[in-house]
C-alpha cells in the first residue's frame, strides 16, 4: 500500500500519516452482545433494543474521534446488509474518551432494533 507513512504506537493500527485505527469490533446486538473480533474494545454493553455502548480498553486521546459503522439485519447469505436501515453514533449521552454509543433502526419502523452483525471502526489521533 504505497503512500502510507507515519508512526505506530502501542494502541493503534497504522492507516496513514498520523491517522490511526484506535479500536474496532465485530459483534451481534442479538442476545448477549457477543464480540467475535476486536482491537482495543473490552466489552459492548446492551443499551436497550438496537442500542450499544462500545467500551475502550485504552481511552481515546480526546472525544473528537471518528466512528464508522456497518451492520446486517439478518444472518442469511447476502442478506439485508443495512438496506432500508440506519445506524447513528450518538452525542447524547455525550461521546466520551472511554466509550461511544450507537443505535440501529430500520426506516419507518418506529423504534430501534437489534442487528445480527455490527462492525465498528474508530479512528483518531
Amino acid at each position: 500500500m504505497s503512500g502510507l507513512s507515519g508512526q505506530v504506537d502501542s494502541r493503534s493500527k497504522l492507516v496513514g500519516l498520523n491517522k490511526t485505527v484506535r479500536a474496532y469490533a465485530v459483534f451481534s446486538q442479538s442476545g448477549s452482545h457477543t464480540i467475535t473480533g476486536s482491537f482495543n474494545v473490552s466489552t459492548v454493553d446492551d443499551g436497550g433494543s438496537g442500542k450499544s455502548d462500545i467500551n475502550f480498553i485504552v481511552p481515546m486521546r480526546n472525544a473528537d474521534y471518528v466512528v464508522t459503522v456497518n451492520h446486517a439485519e439478518d444472518t442469511s447469505s447476502y442478506g439485508n446488509y443495512g438496506v432500508g436501515s440506519r445506524v447513528s453514533v450518538h452525542r447524547d449521552p455525550a461521546r466520551q474518551t472511554g466509550k461511544c454509543f450507537l443505535a440501529c433502526t430500520i426506516d419507518n419502523s418506529g423504534g430501534y432494533q437489534d442487528m445480527e452483525t455490527v462492525d465498528v471502526i474508530v479512528c483518531g489521533d
